[in-house]
């Protein structure tokens, strides 16, 4: 997916959760960032998933 371009049909099946814990949160955005390119992982849920070790990507080291 593009950076910057919306994958509507992602979206539409795959709304955020009302109050989202933690981890529905970070579930979510990596999922999102796995289907879509429309915004970046907010910076203080990238530092979780990096302290976690969470692959974003299946290519990465």
């Amino acid at each position: 997916m593009a950076a910057n371009k919306i994958n509507k049909e992602w979206h539409e099946r795959n709304p955020m959760p009302e109050e989202p814990t933690l981890e529905q949160l970070i579930t979510w955005h990596v999922l999102h960032a796995r289907h879509c390119g429309c915004r970046k992982i907010p910076a203080r849920l990238m530092e979780i998933i990096k302290q976690r070790n969470i692959k974003i990507f299946e290519e990465e080291p």
